[in-house]
C-alpha cells in the first residue's frame, strides 16, 4: 500500500448520505419487479409454462419478485405510503434549502 497513491476528500454530511441511500433504494426496488408478461420462457423449459393467472395468485406471484418477502401486502402497501412521505418530505427540504441558497 506504500506505493498506492491515495487523494483526500471532504467528508459527505450525514442528511447527504441518507438522502443517496433512499434514492438508490427506490431505484432498486422498481428495477425488481418485472412485468410477468415480457418474461421468455424457452420452449424446452421443464417445469414453467406460461398461462393468465388469476388476480390474486397474480398478486402472490408479484410479491415474491420482491425483496421484502416476509412482509404481508398490508405492511408492503403501509412501506410504499412511508416511502412516498419520505420522498415529497425530501423534495420539501430541498426546495427549502434551494431557497435558502438564493437568499444567501
Amino acid at each position: 500500500m506504500k506505493g498506492m497513491r491515495t487523494v483526500k476528500m471532504e467528508e459527505l454530511p450525514p442528511e447527504v448520505i441518507e438522502a443517496a441511500r433512499r434514492r438508490r433504494q427506490r431505484e432498486v426496488e422498481k428495477d425488481q419487479l418485472p412485468d410477468l408478461d415480457s418474461i421468455e420462457l424457452p420452449d424446452n423449459h421443464p417445469f414453467a409454462v406460461k398461462k393468465k393467472l388469476a388476480p390474486e395468485e397474480e398478486r402472490l406471484q408479484r410479491s415474491r419478485f420482491s425483496a421484502r418477502r416476509g412482509l404481508s401486502e398490508e405492511d408492503m402497501r403501509r412501506l410504499r405510503e412511508q416511502q412516498a412521505l419520505a420522498d415529497q418530505m425530501d423534495a420539501e427540504e430541498e426546495a427549502r434549502q434551494a431557497a435558502a441558497r438564493r437568499r444567501s
